[in-house]
Parts: structure tokens; sequence; C-alpha cells
């Protein structure tokens, strides 16, 4: 029987530029880094082919001026030598870095900070990115520019870092939804000891929580508590764009819950283990149906009774600024909803548009 004699794997390098530009524009660190692993299509070791369908996803769905800027830069002489190289070689491959930083700006400017921050970390310019953005947006609030302050703000917070993370270091992902539940993890609601009538604490419990870092905080204490009330309206709106829309829902609650006043004050005067031997309930049933539905304008399409932890993590998931108005309130020893929690003279609230018209 004849043996077999392999053939040597073609490599379409036309193809590969594509690949790689696509990953570029787009911003994408995973589809960039995949071209180089062991498993690329464009290895001559491996046996995964370009062609297959599978990998379809690696190239651009349209044209486009990014497009075209990464493709010049990847068909560069020099750089296009050391593609080949790493391509050819065995072991963790050097990424060209003028490919990580075009990737990473072009990351940057699609909003895409998670993949932007792994790009500059391999650079090792991370850091320096963060604190090239936080000096402009500190000089934007100096000029009374909130808006574009919050952007800067935005964009740094969401190149931080994890370097507790296992098995290695990962961007740091603002993972509002279990951060909102462990900050009214308490009943009734504390905020770093602080109360909610003080707008300077108000300001500074929302940010934190907001940016996730002591540090952004740091850089703000010295500003006066109007441009910290802006600032912090700002940064709001900034990570929500759908705001707007959302403040008319929460007016609606905050009149749902007015005629209730007496009765939360009267059922939160109770410990939990009074409730839970407490002869007669404090609210009817048809009350407790009304403000179950207070869920819906939290949380819109969620099944009203769901627990107040999932209708928090709706509401941190789009609306984070809401966070810092709405606290949990018993309608019995077993059963608590979320409330709009407004502070009576609030610059904060006012500047948002929470108070009901």
């Amino acid at each position: 029987m004849a043996e077999t004699v392999p053939t040597e794997k073609n490599i379409d390098y036309a193809l590969l530029d594509r690949c790689l530009a696509a990953a570029i524009a787009c911003g994408d660190i995973v589809n960039l880094r995949f071209l180089f692993l062991p498993a690329s299509p464009f290895r001559r070791d491996s046996s995964e082919d370009i062609s297959m369908s599978k990998y379809a996803y690696l190239l651009a769905e349209e044209e486009s001026d990014a497009l075209e800027a990464a493709l010049r830069l990847v068909q560069q002489a020099e750089i296009s030598r050391q593609v080949r190289e790493q391509l050819e070689k065995k072991g963790p491959p050097q990424l060209p870095w003028e490919l990580l930083q075009a990737l990473a700006d072009n990351a940057l400017r699609l909003g895409k900070y998670t993949a932007a921050s792994q790009a500059y970390e391999l650079l090792r310019t991370r850091r320096r990115m963060q604190e090239i953005f936080l000096d402009q947006a500190d000089a934007a609030l100096d000029r009374g520019a909130y808006a574009e302050g919050a952007r800067g703000y935005k964009i740094a917070a969401g190149l931080q870092y994890d370097y507790a993370a296992f098995p290695e270091a990962l961007p740091a992902v603002l993972n509002y939804q279990e951060k909102a539940v462990t900050l009214h993890g308490k009943y009734p609601v504390v905020l770093e000891g602080e109360t909610l009538s003080d707008d300077r604490a108000l300001c500074r419990s929302s940010l934190l929580f907001l940016l996730q870092g002591a540090d952004f905080i740091q850089r703000l204490e010295n500003r006066d508590d109007e441009s910290l009330i802006q600032f912090t309206a700002e940064m709001i709106r900034c990570l929500d764009p759908a705001w707007d829309r959302f403040v008319p829902a929460f007016q609606e609650a905050c009149r749902l819950i007015s005629p209730f006043a007496e009765l939360f004050s009267r059922i939160n005067s109770y410990t939990q283990e009074a409730l839970e031997v407490l002869l007669e309930e404090i609210f009817s049933d048809e009350e407790k149906e009304t403000l179950r539905g207070i869920s819906q304008f939290f949380a819109p399409g969620i099944a009203e009774g769901s627990a107040w932890q999932l209708v928090m993590r709706t509401l941190a998931y789009y609306h984070p600024g809401a966070v810092s108005f709405v606290r949990r309130q018993r309608l019995s020893a077993s059963e608590e909803i979320l409330i709009p929690a407004l502070p009576d003279t609030s610059r904060l609230a006012q500047q948002l548009g929470l108070f009901p018209l």
C-alpha cells in the first residue's frame, strides 16, 4: 500500500489580512488573539481551514473607512512580516503593538471598554490611558462641561482592571445587578451610615456605586456641592440613555405610594420578630395588590409579586442611576417590595426630574 505524503497547507495571506483588519476595525480582541492561537486556521500545523463556514464571522460584514484603514495597517511590510513570523513559531505569540494600539483605539471609540482595556493592558498603557481621560474629564468639570466630564469618567471606569481575578487578571466589569442587591442588603437601607437627605452624601454614594472605584471619588472630593450635583446627574444620564423615558414611570410610582406613607411608617416601627407574631395585618389584601404593581414601573414585564432582589437586578441593569432612589419596603413579615425613596429636598433628585409634577 502506497504511503500517503502529506501536502503542505497553503495559507491565504490576503484573507488573513482581511480577518486581521476586521478584528481591528470592530475592536474585537478575542478574534484578533484567536487568529494567532494554535488552532488558528491560518497556522500551517492546524487542521482548521478558513474556508469552513464556521469561520465566516472572522470577516467583516461590510466595508467601512475603519476597515480600510486597518487593512492598510496590516499590509505594511514590517507588520506583515511580523504576523507571518508569529504564525510560524511555536509558543505564545507576540502581537505587533501597532495592531493592538489600533484595535484598542477603535474599541474605545465604539464603547467596547472591556476589549479596549485588554488591549491597553497588553501594551502596558492602560493605566496611563485612564489618567489621560480622568485629567481631561477634570478639566471639563473645571469649565462647567459636566456632560463631557461624565463621558471621561465613564471611559475611565470602563478601563478598570481586576488583578485579583482568577486564574488571571481580567477587565473589571461594572456589575450593577449584584452590587445593587448588596447595597440594599440591610433593611432599612443605610448608605455608608449617611442620610439620603444630604445631597453630598447621596452624590458620593451614587458615584461610588456607578463608577465602582474609590480613586474616582477621591478626585471629586474637592468639588463644591453644586458642581458635584450637576456632575452626578450627568453621570447618571451618561450611563443610562433611556433615563428621561424612565422618569415618568418613577414619578407615577411616587404618586402611587403617596397615600400609604402612614402605613409604611407604622409597619417599619415593628421589628421583623414582632411582625411575625402580629395578629392583624397592617395592609389589606387589596392594598398589597396595589403596591405589588409598583414593580411594573421599575421593571416592565416582570411578574407582579416578584422578589425585590429580582426587581432590583432588573432596575439596576436598565437604570443603574435609579438604585440610589429606591428602597425596600415590607408589606408583611414575609413580603417586601421596592418603592421610590426620594429625599424631601434633594437638588440631585430635582436635577434628574424625579419629583412628581
